[in-house]
């Protein structure tokens, strides 16, 4: 896991992190929403000097969803490549802008793409050694599954570039956690109208009373 928080210059800049990326935005279908997702990540490496090729940390994404299909956010990840006890363990970091192209809205499932980019801040922990690269994108596929209208299973599965030159560190990362929805439910069903449906007017026979005309050849037509 994680090593103790350090001095309290180290506190404070990562309580100052977690602030600003918890000035975000979220996903629910209907009018825009708000949404919360925190996941638990297992990262393997692809490319990249950094001792170990597995790795494990958290996510957490806050998001709004002004259309059906589309959402932004801020995001902030953190991966530990197997402790601080073992020389060559590294620690990633990354806060990003993210966004969601939601391509099925619907009830219980619902698959999204994933994609973002942002910076590694290098906030160190203590005995811990950083990735030193600077720029940080990502992208990838995902589902959602409701278990109510506020609440999802979200799985998602990316590929993660850390940008260090002659040494950029490649990943794919399995992601698995929970997203709660705020605002309107999601796939909200419509009011019940409060004017009460029109009574169809039955049709009508209209008989045309026809009279005959006779005609005569002295009077003239006669009724």
């Amino acid at each position: 896991g994680l090593c103790p928080w350090g001095a309290t210059t180290l506190r404070f800049r990562w309580t100052l992190l977690i602030l600003i990326t918890g000035y975000g935005f979220s996903p629910a279908f209907g009018d825009s929403n708000f949404s919360l997702t925190q996941d638990a990540l297992y990262s393997r490496r692809l490319s990249g000097d950094i001792g170990h090729n597995n790795g494990s940390g958290g996510s957490l994404l806050l998001e709004v969803q002004p259309t059906d299909s589309f959402s932004l956010g801020v995001g902030l990840d953190v991966i530990d490549y197997w402790g601080i006890i073992t020389p060559g363990q590294v620690m990633v970091e990354s806060v990003n802008l993210m966004g969601r192209y939601i391509f099925n809205p619907g009830d219980a499932f619902t698959f999204y793409f994933i994609g973002g980019g942002g910076l590694n801040p290098n906030v160190g922990f203590s005995g811990a050694y950083l990735w030193t690269g600077d720029y940080h994108l990502m992208c990838g596929l995902g589902t959602w599954i409701f278990l109510d209208p506020q609440l999802a299973v979200d799985f998602s599965g990316v590929y993660d570039y850390y940008d260090l030159p002659g040494n950029s560190l490649q990943t794919v990362q399995a992601r698995v956690g929970l997203s709660a929805f705020f605002g309107e439910a999601q796939k909200k069903k419509p009011k019940a109208s409060l004017t009460p449906a029109a009574t169809p007017v039955p049709a009508q026979t209209v008989v045309m009373d026809v009279q005959s005309e006779v005609a005569d050849p002295q009077m003239g037509t006669v009724k």
